[in-house]
């Protein structure tokens, strides 16, 4: 949990200088190229929400790994390594399950007197589950 918090800390500081990495974040999305200590900087706070996010994940806490991840797949969406961004969707993709998996089994199990048949029902018409 220290390292979780330390690394927490120096990706999303408080005050002035979170302030100041968020109007860069803004800025990267604007710009199309990047030079050489830039792009490093981008794609190492990318590994460092890559980090945070697997960490959020080890001791089960979902939304927060989902938010982290996000932020890994926004940096990497921007530095241009196709490999990173590949990796930042899948990570953001098992995040984003692993947050809505307990509200789907509780959905499941506690809204229908036959789960088993509201789960086939809403596999078989493609609505959205918690519509079923």
């Amino acid at each position: 949990a220290g390292a979780e918090r330390d690394l927490l800390q120096f990706l999303a500081p408080e005050g002035a200088e979170r302030f100041g990495r968020e109007m860069r974040r803004e800025l990267l999305r604007e710009r199309k190229s990047f030079d050489a200590d830039e792009l490093e900087l981008i794609v190492a706070e990318a590994r460092g929400w890559r980090a945070l996010g697997k960490m959020q994940s080890a001791r089960g806490a979902a939304a927060d790994a989902a938010t982290s991840h996000e932020k890994f797949f926004e940096l990497a969406s921007v530095c241009g390594d196709k490999a990173l961004e590949r990796e930042a969707r899948v990570s953001l993709g098992e995040a984003r399950a692993a947050a809505r998996h307990e509200a789907l089994m509780r959905a499941v199990t506690e809204r229908a007197e036959k789960p088993a048949e509201r789960l086939m029902a809403w596999k078989s018409d493609g609505a959205s589950f918690f519509d079923v």
